[in-house]
C-alpha cells in the first residue's frame, strides 16, 4: 500500500535528553538542507523526534519549532516528555500546556537511530541503563546509537570538556 511504502521510506531518529532544543534543531535543518539539495525521488522522510523529562526545555523545543519553516516542522516533531529510569522509559505525562506525551515515540523496532548529546556523564547511572534498554527496544535492525559527551578517554579529557561537565555539575 502506499502507506506501507511511505513507512519504509521514512527515516527515525528519537533524540534522548535533547535539553533545549539547540541540537534538535540545528540537526533538522541540516538534514532538510540535505534533502532538499539531493534529488527527490530517493529522498527519505524523515521524522526527529526530541525528547527531555523537563518541561522548560520541551517548553524550549516547541519555541524552536513555532520559529521554525513549515518544512523543518515536518522534519521536527512535537517534542516528547520522557524520563528514563533503569527499566527503561520511566514515566510518560499527559498532555499538560501543549507537553505532547511519549504515546507519539514510534513502536518497538521502528527507530532507526538513538541519539544522546550529554546526558550520560550528568544522569543517575539508571538512566543510562535505561537508555541502552530503550535503544535495544525501538531500534531498527541495524539501526545505530550515538553517544556524544564531554567524556574522558584513557583517564584524560581536553580542558573545553572537563570545564563544560564541571558548569554542569
Amino acid at each position: 500500500s502506499v502507506e506501507e511504502e511511505k513507512e519504509k521510506d521514512t527515516l527515525r531518529v528519537l533524540e534522548i535528553a535533547a535539553g533545549a532544543g539547540v541540537h534538535s534543531y540545528h540537526f533538522s535543518s541540516e538534514l532538510l538542507s540535505l534533502t532538499s539539495s539531493s534529488n527527490t525521488k530517493n529522498t527519505k522522510n524523515i521524522q526527529w523526534y526530541a525528547t527531555d523529562p523537563e518541561e522548560s526545555s520541551i517548553r524550549s523545543i516547541e519555541a524552536y519549532r513555532d520559529d521554525s519553516t513549515a518544512a523543518v516542522k515536518n522534519i521536527l516533531q512535537p517534542p516528547l516528555c520522557l524520563t528514563l529510569g533503569s527499566e527503561g522509559i520511566l514515566q510518560q505525562q499527559e498532555e499538560d500546556n501543549n507537553i505532547m506525551t511519549t504515546d507519539l515515540i514510534p513502536d518497538s523496532s521502528s527507530v532507526d537511530v538513538v541519539i544522546c548529546i550529554n546526558m550520560i556523564h550528568i544522569s543517575p547511572w539508571e538512566a543510562t541503563v535505561g537508555l541502552m534498554k530503550t535503544a535495544r527496544k525501538l531500534l531498527k535492525p541495524g539501526g545505530y546509537m550515538y553517544c556524544y559527551g564531554p567524556y574522558k578517554e584513557n583517564g584524560t579529557a581536553v580542558d573545553s570538556n572537563l570545564s563544560f561537565d564541571m558548569s554542569l555539575k
